[in-house]
């Protein structure tokens, strides 16, 4: 079964809308309605980081992609720039942590860039208009889920159409060679 998929990804938007949602709506009473957003935004990153490295399995760079992530988060804590900054700071980083995970190419990437700011206008149109973070959150990561549809960067270990083609040639060739050879060296006496 693929492992980064459609329904993966809309299991995730619904965990981390209703987990951001439910985070915010506890902290609001603590810390005011702008920092609890702005503390709701960070594990909702962070949640899709951890999500992010669980379904792509790199194989280097999981310590980098968490330390990145929580120097980010403590950055933004302590720096605390308007809400703007952070809503176009944190897609951004797992933009890039994303399209470094799973592209190879540039296309993909802008391609992927393009579902990311579909996917943020999106969320903020909704969370505008509704005034529910839980819609808005889960709006934003059910866009996001379709950049399941950008062509993944292959693997290694497997073949590209070139190279099958390329052994379906040789393989051709050899027994071609090994006809001639077999018509050559039975002659009738």
């Amino acid at each position: 079964m693929k492992r980064f998929s459609f329904f993966h990804n809309v299991l995730a938007a619904l965990v981390l809308s209703s987990a951001g949602a439910a985070l915010h709506s506890v902290l609001q009473t603590l810390l005011g309605s702008a920092d609890a957003l702005r503390v709701a935004l960070l594990v909702t990153a962070l949640g899709y980081l951890a999500f992010l490295l669980h379904q792509l399995r790199p194989g280097f760079g999981v310590a980098l992609a968490i330390a990145g992530g929580v120097l980010l988060a403590l950055l933004l804590l302590v720096v605390n720039p308007p809400l703007p900054v952070w809503l176009c700071v944190l897609p951004g980083a797992l933009w890039l942590l994303r399209c470094a995970l799973r592209y190879g190419s540039l296309a993909h990437c802008v391609l992927d860039a393009v579902i990311n700011g579909v996917a943020l206008c999106v969320g903020l149109s909704v969370v505008l208009h509704t005034h529910s973070l839980w819609l808005g959150l889960w709006s934003y990561f059910l866009a996001l889920a379709f950049c399941v549809v950008v062509p993944a960067r292959q693997s290694a270990n497997t073949p590209t159409l070139n190279a099958l083609s390329a052994f379906q040639l040789a393989r051709s060739s050899a027994e071609r060679a090994l006809l001639r050879l077999q018509k050559n060296s039975v002659r009738p006496l």
